[in-house]
């Protein structure tokens, strides 16, 4: 609760009417109770968004009292851009934005490029850089992108990017038609925050900096090092320029906003939506109508496509 009276005068200070914030977590409540009830069909261990409301926040009085207290907008100052929103939001991607291989293939659509990370190591696109993790955090590969220094050896590329005299097991990289470079740092120079293998390959006027370190202290021993080694180097080979075929735009679904009739019904709708299962009830959550009730002729309605 304390974190909830916060919230709300934060929104009060910025401006913002603290009564919506009700509706907000009205509305994770209602995926809360949704994803329990998918879990007690599939026969997973369910999720907790917000433990400490025995009802549905909407009616939870001591809620309402710490937003209240907030303060009160005036009525002229409320004002509720529906059109502009509706506007702004139609469109959006509706899931995942990158389509990804079973293999775990990355597929970054601005820079050009694809690779392949370790099966099941999750992807961050960061401000500065993209991130792989293994699913323990016991490792990461992070790639990050400068302007290539005119015609300058791949090796010393590296050399010149981590200060290093010498790298061991230095290899060459010619690769789907691109050059450059990997290698291990030397034990004796190696630090605890430097990476445990680098890699430079060009890509038109770009250099792409690759680097795999191991970061959990359990997995240092010498087979465990070879071993993610390795998975290092394979993700690094499968580093090419992007295909046509590795992002189908018609995979991508969107959000999409259409106006209901006097026989409009979240049933009907979610016949037409392929969005997997539960897709009457992923509707009924994406317009605040979980877990009953119907649109209204004339309502705007978001549907997925």
């Amino acid at each position: 609760m304390e974190a909830d009276r916060f919230g709300a005068q934060y929104m009060f200070n910025a401006g913002y009417d603290p009564q919506a914030m009700i509706n907000v977590i009205g509305l994770l409540k209602d995926q809360e109770t949704f994803a329990r009830r998918r879990a007690r069909i599939e026969g997973k261990k369910p999720q907790t968004y917000h433990g400490v409301f025995s009802t549905h926040p909407r009616n939870d009085l001591r809620l309402q009292e710490v937003v209240k207290a907030a303060g009160t907008l005036p009525e002229d100052n409320k004002e509720t851009k529906v059109a502009y929103y509706r506007e702004k939001t139609d469109g959006l991607v509706y899931g995942d934005n990158s389509r990804q291989s079973n293999k775990n293939r990355f597929n970054h659509k601005r820079l050009g490029f694809s690779l392949l990370f370790p099966d099941g190591w999750t992807v961050a696109n960061q401000r500065s850089s993209i991130v792989g993790s293994a699913p323990d955090s016991s490792a990461t590969i992070t790639i990050k992108v400068a302007k290539r220094d005119g015609n300058q050896p791949a090796d010393m590329a590296l050399r010149e990017e981590y200060d290093l005299r010498k790298l061991e097991q230095g290899e060459k990289l010619q690769q789907y038609q691109l050059v450059g470079h990997t290698g291990k740092f030397p034990n004796l120079e190696k630090e605890a925050p430097d990476p445990d293998r680098v890699a430079v390959i060009y890509y038109g006027s770009r250099q792409f900096m690759l680097e795999g370190k191991v970061t959990n202290s359990d997995s240092q021993d010498k087979e465990a090092l070879e071993k993610y080694d390795t998975m290092f180097l394979t993700s690094i080979r499968s580093f090419r320029p992007l295909r046509k075929t590795d992002i189908v735009e018609k995979d991508i679904r969107r959000l999409r906003y259409v106006k209901a009739n006097e026989k409009t019904t979240f049933s009907s709708l979610a016949k037409h939506m392929e969005i997997g299962e539960y897709a009457e009830e992923q509707l009924r959550l994406l317009n605040g109508y979980y877990p009953r009730g119907e649109p209204q002729p004339g309502e705007w309605i978001k549907i997925v496509r």
